[in-house]
């Protein structure tokens, strides 16, 4: 069945992932391979998913990007 025109469909939105971000200092950014101004975005199981190791020109593009390649189905 199709939704009608003009009428809102039933979207679930599914819960949100549990986050939280952290201000680490010089020792453990460069442990990591990164710099204050860079970032790590870690899987559930605490492995890294991404790494830039410094601020990137663009930094919700290079997060899109990374998230795309993260997410994308094996081929």
């Amino acid at each position: 069945m199709h939704p009608r025109p003009n009428t809102r469909a039933d979207h679930r939105i599914p819960p949100r992932p549990r986050t939280s971000v952290h201000t680490l200092d010089e020792k453990w950014c460069a442990a990591a391979g990164i710099t204050r101004s860079g970032a790590l975005l870690l899987r559930p199981d605490q492995i890294v998913a991404w790494r830039t190791p410094t601020t990137p020109a663009d930094p919700a593009t290079a997060f899109d990007s990374a998230l795309d390649r993260i997410l994308a189905e094996p081929q």
